[in-house]
């Protein structure tokens, strides 16, 4: 990756954290690195808390959570 493609992604990255601040839930977005490419997330997805029985309630609510592809990866590469 040239320095112009890491300026292109880190202008993705923050353009899509603007534009998409918050889920639905009201939780903030996150972006992650997935092996299919950089995603924002709703924070809930990543990082759940509480108790363990809360996490695993958190895990089994991701559909109702926003997710959206900002970087595809580069399957060729």
């Amino acid at each position: 990756m040239t320095i112009t493609d890491n300026t292109n992604a880190v202008k993705r990255i923050e353009h899509a954290e603007r534009e998409m601040p918050f889920c639905d839930c009201g939780q903030p977005m996150t972006p992650v690195g997935r092996e299919d490419g950089i995603w924002l997330e709703c924070i809930s997805r990543t990082e759940p808390t509480g108790s363990p029985i809360g996490r695993l309630l958190s895990t089994l609510s991701n559909t109702g959570h926003s997710r959206r592809l900002i970087i595809e990866a580069d399957i060729a590469a």
